[in-house]
Parts: C-alpha cells; sequence; structure tokens
C-alpha cells in the first residue's frame, strides 16, 4: 500500500482501512499516524459502526495501530 510508504507532511493523523494483513504487508516501524482496521468493507456496514468508530478513533495515540472488533 503506497499510502503508508509515501512522508506524511502533515494533516492526515488516521488511516481507517478493512485491510487486516496489513501489520504483516507494511513496515509500521517510527510511523506517528494512527491506523485503524474495521471487520468489515461494505459502506452500510461501516456506517452502522461509525459511533464506535469515532469512539476508538478519539482514544487513539500517535503510531497506535488497532483493530475494531
Amino acid at each position: 500500500m503506497a499510502v503508508c510508504s509515501r512522508k506524511w507532511r502533515g494533516g492526515v493523523d488516521l488511516l481507517i482501512t478493512a485491510d487486516r494483513n496489513m501489520f504483516a504487508q507494511q513496515n509500521l516501524t517510527g510511523r506517528t499516524i494512527c491506523i485503524l482496521v474495521l471487520p468489515v468493507n461494505r459502506r452500510s456496514d461501516v456506517l452502522a459502526l461509525s459511533e464506535r468508530i469515532v469512539e476508538v478513533a478519539a482514544g487513539l495515540s500517535a503510531g497506535t495501530y488497532a483493530v475494531l472488533e
């Protein structure tokens, strides 16, 4: 995923993805961006989780990799 390999120039603090293998596929060492992995990728399912996503995202600190269950 090219998004994780480019240099961040500010403005991006959180990456939300449904890619459950990102941790194994990307070298995330030294990254300050927070990554939140969703258990679903269908829009209707993501919208149903929106309150939980906001709640979890608000509690993430720099460099955190979290999986929403």
